[in-house]
Order: structure tokens, then sequence, then C-alpha cells
């Protein structure tokens, strides 16, 4: 769903003009942004998986950017996948190393992971993990991350940001509360799917449920 039809269907739940002066598109837009963030925030959602490469000597790797929260590493694409350490056994392991590509082991500190034992070499890392947030929507045509199955919960909370806004807290408190009776279900459903599945993936990659 487009940027334009979520403020469209903002509008219309809230029974707002397109030439409403306090709730302007550039308004929505900001608290449609707000909204994304915070439900993409309430779980690990398979749609904001990322994977990506990073290749070092180093014994200190930084995570991309926009990482939340790693899923896996593995070394060398394919090979085989590191398994998480405290950092207390990472410094333990400090000392020693070993040959590029065969780091069994990664610790977490900060925005770094610490292949341990160290390689010797330039070593590549396969990196999963979950970003921080979806890009922000500007564009009438910009799409959210979001599936469309799952975009109600966006828009019943960019709702009750708007009418905290226009300072309607029972209003705002109502659609809160089918927001998050949106997000419970959500998340049900997710597990519910995973577990149909063994524990694997979604039906498709962008997490929708599936047709059938």
């Amino acid at each position: 769903m487009q940027l334009q039809n979520i403020q469209l269907a903002v509008r219309d739940q809230m029974g707002l003009p397109t030439d409403d002066g306090v709730l302007t598109d550039t308004v929505l837009t900001r608290l449609i942004n707000r909204a994304l963030e915070v439900f993409s925030a309430r779980a690990d959602w398979p749609w904001l998986e990322a994977a990506t490469t990073q290749v070092s000597a180093d014994a200190s790797v930084a995570f991309p950017a926009d990482t939340i929260r790693i899923l896996s590493i593995r070394v060398d694409g394919e090979v085989f996948v590191m398994k998480p350490i405290s950092t207390d056994m990472a410094d333990e392991l400090s000392v020693a190393t070993t040959a590029a590509g065969t780091s069994p082991y990664y610790a977490l500190q900060g925005l770094n992971f610490l292949p341990r034992p160290a390689p010797t070499g330039s070593t590549t890392y396969a990196i999963r993990y979950l970003l921080k947030e979806p890009a922000a929507l500007s564009s009438p045509t910009d799409e959210p991350t979001t599936p469309d199955a799952w975009i109600q919960a966006v828009i019943e909370l960019t709702v009750a940001f708007g009418y905290r806004q226009i300072r309607n807290a029972p209003m705002a408190d109502h659609a809160e509360r089918r927001y998050e009776t949106l997000v419970e279900e959500a998340k049900e459903r997710l597990s519910m799917s995973s577990a149909s599945e063994g524990g694997g993936r979604m039906a498709n990659d962008r997490g929708e449920p599936d047709a059938t």
C-alpha cells in the first residue's frame, strides 16, 4: 500500500477532509512514519530481515549500520554458522588465533562482533540481521516494507497519534486498543505459520500469510 493510500485510509477513519488545516499531508506522513517505526519494533517481523557480507581480517568487525539484532553469522558464506559466546570467553580466547575462515565463535561488543579465535587473514562473514527501522516514507507512491496484510495495525496507530494531535484522548485510546489487538493477532498468526512450517520462514519473503 502506497503512502498516499495510507493517508487516505487514516483520513477516512478519522473523518478528515483532504484540506484539513491541522492534520495535513506533511503531518500525516510524519505520524505514519512514527507508527511504522513503533510497529516494527514490536516483534522480529520477517520482512525486516536483511543479509549482507563483511570482509575483514580484524579481531573486531563492525555490524552493518542499520542492525538492531544479529540473527546469524556464517564464515565464508555457507561453510558453517558461528556460535555466540560471552565477552568473558572471548577475552580468554583473545590470545589465540586461527586460520582465515575457521573462527567458530563470536561475541557481541557494542556495535561490533569479535570472531574468536581471531583469524590470521581476511575472512568473509555472511550476516543475517534485523533492521533497526523501516525506511521513512516521503513520496506519495512510496511503499513501506510492512506487508499490506499487516498495514491496518499501522493505520490504527497513526489514527491514535492523530487523535492525540488534536487532543481527543478517548478516540486515541480507542484506536490504540484496536492497534494492540491487531499487533497480538499478527504475532499469533506469524507464530502459527512458522510452527506449521516446522519453524521455517513465512510462506513468502515479505512475511505475508499464505493465500491458501
